[in-house]
């Protein structure tokens, strides 16, 4: 929106970097006309409106952005949920093939014992 940076401001005396496009001197509030006075105005209520609109859609978006963290810390939570439920399986799974281990070191013998009982009583 503004042309020519660095021009020297009449009024301070210093580098001013506001300067409107076609306009040839630069704004200075003592020796504006009408015309820059309404296109600087005009300029000001365009940023002002450019600004509004920004934060709506800041809004928006930080809106957007709890919603989806919500929906991220639910899943996280329910995730967890189902992780301990695994885990519980896992141990239970493991507690059971422990009994099932030691339950055919026991029982295994003793079936070889009654096999061999057995056919000692068939073959005699």
């Amino acid at each position: 929106m503004y042309a020519r940076l660095g021009t020297i401001c009449s009024f301070t005396k210093s580098i001013c970097p506001f300067v409107l496009p076609g306009v040839s001197r630069h704004l200075d509030p003592v020796h504006m006309n009408e015309n820059e006075i309404q296109k600087l105005t005009a300029i000001l209520e365009e940023v002002r409106d450019n600004q509004k609109n920004q934060l709506e859609r800041q809004i928006e978006a930080l809106t957007l952005q709890r919603e989806h963290f919500s929906i991220v810390q639910r899943q996280a939570e329910r995730a967890e949920v189902l992780q301990q439920r695994a885990e519980e399986l896992q141990r239970r799974g493991g507690q059971l093939i422990t009994i099932a281990r030691t339950a055919v070191l026991v029982l295994l013998p003793i079936i070889l014992l009654l096999l061999i009982y057995v056919s000692w009583l068939l073959f005699r």
